[in-house]
């Protein structure tokens, strides 16, 4: 089986961008790389112990694929642990794929199956494939990596009635994908939008964040649309449960386990 929130964002890790400082970037003189970076600090602060499930909806009307998916986020020591595991339908329960990210390198992955009983780990190539049959690379339901990647702050805008900046990223020599065009709300400092672009400079991919509601104090996007431009396919995601500093057990992030997760 192929599988497939800034690298190739959703992030999803996007699940659990967190609030962000509310000064306005022009005032205090930010960079394209300081609000980005913002952006990331603000998700790891109030996503680096929390919990999710979310409703995958991929496609749409009665071709439409469906999957719940937990996801697990913790920081261990100095790495920053995902953990999603699908939960239905039960033809997948307990697939399981697992992020261990250190600053200023690529993210190791691991992935198990439960119809191969056995983890593999996932290489550079694996990890831009798709998750599942959806426009979800594994990398986006990792952590995040922006180091190595030029920002380019591009000004302020509107977008969808809502104040924000308008960052250009490129990417490392390393990545696939082209350049990110990210709208940044300017008062949470969540992504309102993200446009993915091709090496020759086509968009391919389009994110848009919305229905944002307080969770215990952080602002957090309830929905997900992921629209493929080249096969005109659209992949949802709706948040359903989530929770933050839930003080998780970081041995629950061990490639031993994966094998043992539902």
């Amino acid at each position: 089986m192929k599988a497939q929130v800034h690298g190739r964002w959703a992030r999803l890790t996007a699940f659990v961008i967190v609030l962000g400082a509310t000064a306005p970037a022009a005032a205090l003189q930010l960079s394209g790389g300081e609000i980005i970076g913002r952006m990331e600090q603000a998700r790891d602060e109030g996503g680096a112990d929390a919990s999710s499930v979310l409703r995958l909806e991929i496609g749409s009307g009665d071709d439409a694929l469906v999957r719940t998916v937990a996801i697990y986020r913790r920081r261990c020591g100095g790495e920053m642990r995902s953990l999603v595991v699908l939960r239905d339908p039960p033809d997948v329960s307990g697939t399981a794929v697992l992020t261990a990210a250190r600053a200023g390198g690529r993210p190791d992955m691991w992935m198990y199956l439960p119809e191969l009983g056995r983890v593999r780990q996932l290489n550079a190539f694996a990890q831009s494939e798709r998750f599942m049959g959806s426009d979800l690379t594994y990398e986006d339901l990792g952590v995040m990596t922006i180091a190595g990647r030029d920002h380019r702050f591009l000004g302020e805008a509107e977008l969808e009635g809502e104040p924000v900046y308008k960052v250009v990223s490129r990417p490392t020599p390393r990545e696939e994908t082209g350049r990110l065009l990210t709208w940044v709300n300017r008062a949470t400092f969540l992504p309102v939008r993200i446009d993915t672009f091709d090496r020759v400079g086509a968009m391919v991919r389009t994110a848009r964040f919305a229905d944002v509601r307080d969770v215990r104090g952080i602002p957090t996007p309830f929905s997900i649309d992921l629209d493929n431009l080249e096969s005109g396919r659209r992949t949802r995601l709706t948040l359903l449960e989530v929770d933050y500093f839930r003080d998780l057990d970081c041995n629950l992030f061990r490639e031993e386990r994966l094998a043992h997760l539902r």
